[in-house]
């Protein structure tokens, strides 16, 4: 299996490389659409003071490709994010393998709804002793795994770490774990889908 840090550095190569193309790619339909904008107000101004039809018409051609160049734009802008976000989670898979805790995420279940209904009272391992174990909070084994970007996927793995598991459970998870190990794409794609879910429900919230 390749060495952790080379692959991710590999990756972040590749997307990066693909982030630089995307943006120059999006400030150059950008630029068209501004373009094509300017033109088509002068031309249909002008037709609008010569009353010539045939003017009237290459106007309404040129809004229809300056339309096409905002779907384009807004596509191009959408790989864009979508690539960011990529780049983003192989950084933060860096920070795991170097301890880099200032580029990892803290979960804060203060006020999470998905704690509450996960059963967080029933818990065996009490938040402040968990804390004195460097169980969760700042530089601690949640923050180390971090990878959950939902409510749901946050308040279940603290669940599992202030409940421990018995051992034909604990051997299951490992299972499962050197299973999904090797299949960095995948695991890479979970996560993007619930960093993009859980982006669009903030949006929804403000």
């Amino acid at each position: 299996m390749t060495n952790p840090t080379t692959l991710y550095t590999e990756r972040l190569q590749r997307l990066e490389a693909a982030r630089d193309q995307l943006d120059q790619r999006s400030r150059r339909i950008g630029n068209l659409n501004l373009l094509l904008f300017v033109v088509a107000f002068a031309v249909l101004a002008l037709a609008a003071f010569r009353s010539e039809v045939l003017l009237v018409v290459l106007a309404l051609l040129i809004s229809g490709v300056f339309v096409g160049g905002l779907v384009a734009l807004n596509r191009t802008n959408h790989l864009l994010q979508t690539t960011l976000t990529r780049i983003t989670l192989n950084q933060r898979g860096l920070a795991r393998i170097r301890r880099e805790w200032r580029l990892l995420p803290v979960y804060d279940a203060t006020g999470d709804p998905a704690v509450a209904d996960d059963g967080a009272s029933l818990q065996q391992i009490d938040a402040a002793t968990a804390a004195d174990l460097d169980l969760i909070g700042h530089a601690s084994l949640e923050q180390l795994l971090s990878t959950p970007n939902t409510p749901v996927g946050k308040a279940t793995l603290r669940r599992w770490i202030l409940n421990p598991a018995p051992p034909t459970i604990i051997h299951e998870r490992q299972q499962s774990c050197a299973e999904l190990a090797p299949q960095v794409a995948f695991r890479e794609d979970v996560a993007l889908s619930g960093l993009l879910l859980e982006a669009g429900n903030q949006e929804e919230r403000y």
